[in-house]
């Protein structure tokens, strides 16, 4: 057990193909977290995709590369969003402490954009 006055998170990266269970296994720790009376917070890869204009301006200025048209492939991830939203669920160190964490929306009136933020809120890990 951590005796600090703050409790460092616990980051867990869970990395498999497509379709193999991974989101389901994240909502099965998220429930046994909260049961447990402890806070937590999932990020997935998807969260982090370029909006739809940073992707059709990634797509213009690669013309011959037809990969960077689609989301998914390497260069289509916002990595500086990523990063800093990494690094704002590890500062979580005190109770009641928040962070906002984007979500990717493929469908719906969102299509294409991060037009969801989730505040997280540690409750004290």
């Amino acid at each position: 057990k951590f005796e600090g006055t703050d409790t460092p998170p616990l980051v867990l990266g869970i990395s498999a193909p497509q379709g193999c269970g991974k989101s389901t296994l994240v909502e099965q720790l998220q429930l046994l977290f909260t049961w447990l009376g402890t806070a937590a917070a999932a990020v997935s890869i998807d969260d982090f995709y370029l909006t739809h204009a940073g992707q059709a301006a990634l797509a213009a200025a690669h013309a011959n590369n037809r990969l960077l048209a689609l989301r998914g492939n390497a260069g289509s991830h916002d990595l500086e969003l990523g990063t800093a939203t990494l690094k704002q669920l590890k500062g979580l160190t005190g109770k009641g402490q928040t962070a906002a964490v984007p979500r990717w929306v493929a469908a719906g009136r969102c299509s294409g954009s991060r037009c969801v933020v989730q505040e997280v809120a540690n409750g004290g890990v």
